[in-house]
């Protein structure tokens, strides 16, 4: 299981222990690792189709409409038409 560096904790700790942010450690935590899981599918080759980002951590994180943090990742796989079950199978 991916967890974060040293450095990053201490950050996280320096944050929290200051008051600079309401947010629990744990919770700040996450959002480093949904950051960087999100970072690392923008180079995913997908193909033909298209992986869509959607949903409140989209609407947190890439649009910043919304003030809180989030536990999971939506995302719609978008298929291009026409495409027969063998070019489904191999995207």
């Amino acid at each position: 299981m991916k967890t974060i560096t040293a450095s990053e904790r201490d950050i996280i700790l320096d944050v929290t222990g200051e008051g600079l942010t309401a947010l629990p450690a744990a919770v700040l935590e996450k959002d480093l690792l949904v950051t960087e899981i999100l970072d690392r599918m923008r180079s995913l080759d997908t193909g033909s189709m298209m992986l869509v980002f959607c949903g409140g951590t989209s609407l947190s994180k890439a649009h910043g409409l919304l003030e809180r943090m989030s536990e999971d990742i939506d995302f719609k796989v978008i298929v291009p038409e026409g495409l027969s079950r063998n070019e489904k199978a191999k995207d």
